[in-house]
Formats: structure tokens, C-alpha cells, sequence
């Protein structure tokens, strides 16, 4: 096992490698100048406005972005920001820390509403809400994700709720944040759980302990779940990544100062390092949970095991 989880971390830094690679070369190509106009209104020379744009790094090649992120990553230095005129690993570390809280608070409310709806179902204790719970999850998934953030940001905002200005974190701005967020991927977590959870109940090995007078809450809870963890943690996983992504609207709705809004403080003003610098840390916090859920996988799940034992 030992092995596989050696493979598995050195080709999730070989993609860390690649995404922080390909993220410089998206952040060099954006379009948009902010120093164009210093020139245009007579503000600075266009000698002056080149000698920044050189410091800034927005004149270097393609090659040049390559070389410069890979030399970061070697040096495990991220640079200074042009912004703030500060190194970029204090200014990310915290607001990495908010967007983490957020989006694995979001997770973890998202599957236990999940898990409760789908074990009241599979275990028959509410057959009669089965039906209204499935259309919820429908209608819930057909609404657009701003459309939910503006509803919950108005309902708190009635309530009498206020959130942060100026960079302050408050607990109703995160409240806010993992509700969304929660409501974003609960139907996509209630429909994978309900589909493995039904699928291990259907299959022969299933139907054979049902044969042997297992109690059917004993072949749900030992048998069912333990077996449908693996693929369940794969799409656990993924959503971290998705969820992580969407806060960069959800961080600007409720004011939280989070590595979603200062990448979009960086791009407007072309800060490469601030941005490169929230491209790692985002890229890096998904592979390592990424990871996790795999090597959690290879723990619960013995075939999978034997499959990379094989591969």
C-alpha cells in the first residue's frame, strides 16, 4: 500500500507542477493593461510605464513565465506583491485559512444533510417524504447558484444580520457563505449517495446476506456504507474543488476576505505573484485533499488495492 500511496503523491506533484506552470501562463495572457492609461493621461512616461511593466513581470515571454514559476516552486518562495508591496505568504496563508473553513464547513453540511435524506429513505422510516425529497433535490439543482446566494443573502440581510467591511470575518458572512455553498452541492451529493447506497443493496452478495437473515440495518450500515465509500470519497473530493471555486462569488457577496477575492483584486490589477501565489495555494489544498480521499479509498476499499497493485 505503501507503494501506491508513494505513486500517487509524486504524480500529484507532478500535476501541482503543471497547474502552477499553466496558471503563470494564464495569468501573463489575461487581457486588460491597468498601466496603459498612466501613459495615455500623461500621468507617467512611457519610458516609466515600460520599467514597470518590466518589475511587474507583464512584458516577460511565455518562456520567461515557465521559468519564473518553476525557479518560485523550486525556492519555495512565492515572491513579493506588486499591490501590496508585501511577500504574497502572508497575505495568502490567512485568506487560504478563511476559504478552507468555508468550503470544508459547506462539505461537511452538504453530505450529512445528504446522508440523513438517503438513510431515512433506504432504512423506510419516511417512504412517504421519499417522493418530495427527490423533487426538492431537482428543483434545488435547477436554480442558478447566484439566484441561491442573493435569496440567502436576503433572508439574512431580514433577519438582522450584518457582515464584514473592510476585510473583517463575521459569523454571519460565513454563515452565509456555507449555506450557499451547501445548497450548491446537495443534490449532487444526495444523487451519488442515493445511487450507491441502492446499487450495493441490489447487488448478489447483498441479496445473499439478506438470504442468511441479516437484519437489514446491519447490512445498510456495516455492509452498504462501508462499500460505497470509496466512490462516494472520489466525488466527496471533487466537490472540495468545485466548491472551492465557486467561492470566489460567495467570498464578494458576504465580504469575506478570502483567497476568491484577493485573486480577483490581483488579476484586475495585474499582480503576478499575488495571483500565481492564490493559484498554488487553491491548486495545492485540492490535490492534498484530492490525495487524502485516495488514500482513504485504498483503506476501505481492499479491490482497489489489487487494482493498483496490479497497475
Amino acid at each position: 500500500m505503501w507503494r501506491q500511496v508513494a505513486r500517487l503523491c509524486l504524480r500529484r506533484l507532478a500535476l501541482f507542477v503543471a497547474v502552477s506552470v499553466a496558471g503563470a501562463l494564464a495569468i501573463g495572457a489575461a487581457p486588460g493593461d491597468p498601466l496603459a492609461d498612466l501613459a495615455l493621461t500623461g500621468q507617467a512616461s512611457r519610458a516609466g510605464v515600460e520599467a514597470v511593466r518590466a518589475a511587474r513581470g507583464l512584458s516577460d515571454t511565455p518562456r520567461d513565465r515557465i521559468a519564473d514559476a518553476l525557479a518560485r516552486l523550486a525556492r519555495l518562495d512565492l515572491g513579493d506583491s506588486t499591490l501590496h508591496h508585501q511577500p504574497v505568504a502572508p497575505l495568502v496563508l490567512p485568506r487560504l485559512r478563511r476559504s478552507l473553513t468555508l468550503t470544508v464547513t459547506a462539505l461537511g453540511l452538504a453530505w450529512l444533510l445528504a446522508a440523513a435524506a438517503v438513510l431515512s429513505q433506504v432504512a423506510g422510516r419516511l417512504p412517504a417524504l421519499g417522493p418530495l425529497i427527490g423533487v426538492g433535490m431537482a428543483a434545488l439543482q435547477a436554480i442558478p447558484d447566484v439566484v441561491i446566494a442573493i435569496a440567502v443573502l436576503t433572508i439574512l440581510a431580514g433577519a438582522g444580520w450584518t457582515w464584514g467591511l473592510g476585510g473583517q470575518v463575521t459569523s454571519a458572512g460565513m454563515l452565509g457563505g456555507s449555506l450557499v455553498l451547501a445548497m450548491v452541492h446537495l443534490p449532487t451529493a444526495w444523487q451519488h449517495l442515493h445511487v450507491a447506497l441502492h446499487a450495493r443493496l441490489g447487488e448478489p452478495w447483498m441479496l445473499g446476506l439478506r438470504a442468511r437473515g441479516v437484519p437489514h440495518r446491519r447490512r445498510l450500515w456495516r455492509h452498504a456504507v462501508r462499500a460505497s465509500a470509496a466512490p462516494l470519497l472520489a466525488v466527496a473530493a471533487v466537490g472540495f474543488g468545485t466548491l472551492l471555486s465557486a467561492g470566489l462569488v460567495v467570498e464578494t457577496l458576504f465580504g469575506i476576505p478570502g483567497l476568491g477575492a484577493m485573486m480577483l483584486d490581483a488579476m484586475l490589477a495585474r499582480d503576478v505573484p499575488l495571483a500565481l501565489g492564490g493559484v498554488m495555494a487553491s491548486a495545492a489544498a485540492t490535490l492534498a485533499i484530492l490525495t487524502l480521499a485516495d488514500i482513504l479509498a485504498l483503506r476501505c476499499d481492499p479491490r482497489t488495492q489489487a487494482a493498483g497493485g496490479h497497475a
